[in-house]
């Protein structure tokens, strides 16, 4: 039936970050992940994500084991056998669940794209600002909302003072403005 993939591809892209995100375990200056494409025997696409942690890339077990599962499933479609299961890729630990979420959102995207059902043009995405010192902080919410971000994500750091943390975190919302939504 077309809808059904009958062939992919892996694509691994870096995207770097504008400054670098710093939290309480690490600072980090892209984040890389794979794009999975799944083409039915009409030609039409639908796409995926498998994101490695930060500091993927590295050659560590997590990249390797999610490498591995990836050149198997594409191998597996050119063979003409069906992908691998959900309850394959969950035994696989953390790769194998970061390929069934790249899997179960190309397979969606691809039926949506045979049925020709309209989906959302556009996906909202917050705006994560790093453990920075408090005026860079707010420098950072005040840029995220003048480029249209709706929400922002804080990385907490060494804070080990609650009253501290909630301080951090009062002025950067403050520094966001009264027009980003609070819930």
């Amino acid at each position: 039936m077309s809808g059904d993939p009958v062939e992919m591809e892996a694509i691994r892209v870096r995207v770097p970050f504008r400054r670098p995100i710093v939290t309480s375990v690490g600072s980090w200056s892209h984040r890389e992940s794979w794009i999975v494409r799944l083409y039915d025997a009409t030609g039409a696409v639908g796409l995926g994500e498998a994101a490695l942690d930060f500091g993927g890339g590295d050659g560590g077990p997590f990249d390797v084991e999610l490498s591995r599962l990836l050149q198997e499933a594409v191998e597996r479609l050119r063979a003409g056998h069906e992908l691998p299961k959900s309850v394959e890729l969950q035994a696989a630990g953390v790769a194998g669940r970061a390929l069934m979420a790249a899997l179960d959102s190309a397979l969606f995207d691809l039926r949506h794209v045979f049925e020709r059902r309209s989906l959302a043009r556009s996906v909202a995405v917050n705006a994560t600002i790093g453990y920075l010192a408090l005026p860079e902080a707010e420098a950072a919410a005040r840029d995220a909302v003048a480029g249209g971000f709706g929400t922002i994500k804080m990385k907490v750091g060494p804070e080990r003072d609650t009253d501290e943390l909630v301080d951090r975190v009062a002025a950067v919302r403050a520094a966001a403005g009264p027009d980003l939504p609070k819930g």
